[in-house]
């Protein structure tokens, strides 16, 4: 017994799989998949008192010890990242309006952009300038 035991816990955990024991001595072998789940890089909003995650493809707030994720004109809320969501009945306790961060983030890229670019020619005319006058002599 103590064998087969030990070969269950061992293949279990080999496997990624989760043994439940039931009353009456059984055992019941559930397959998960390899899940890991890490929290994701949040940035903090002053303006908003809110953290966001940094990734503009999704909208999910983490506001006092819980996260608020706004999808397809619904708001969820959760305890922790990975879940489980529930459906938020009525409107989140964050000030900020649903879109508004990705607005703030392309609007800030756009900007950080325009800030290259002239950098960028700004360069290049200095360049121009002192190649104009300091020509190496040959």
């Amino acid at each position: 017994m103590k064998k087969f035991l030990f070969a269950l816990i061992f293949g279990s955990i080999a496997t990624s799989c989760v043994v439940v024991a039931r009353p009456g001595g059984t055992a019941v072998i559930v397959d998960t998949p390899n899940k890991i789940v890490v929290n994701p890089r949040v940035i903090y909003v002053p303006r908003y008192d809110v953290y966001v995650i940094d990734d503009d493809r999704v909208e999910v707030y983490k506001y006092k010890n819980k996260w608020y994720w706004y999808r397809g004109g619904v708001w969820y809320v959760a305890e922790r990242y990975e879940g489980p969501w529930i459906i938020l009945r009525g409107e989140p306790p964050i000030a900020i309006p649903p879109g508004q961060l990705r607005k703030m983030q392309v609007h800030e890229r756009n900007e950080e952009r325009k800030f290259f670019k002239e950098l960028e020619k700004e360069r290049k005319r200095e360049e121009k300038e002192w190649k104009k006058h300091n020509k190496w002599d040959d």
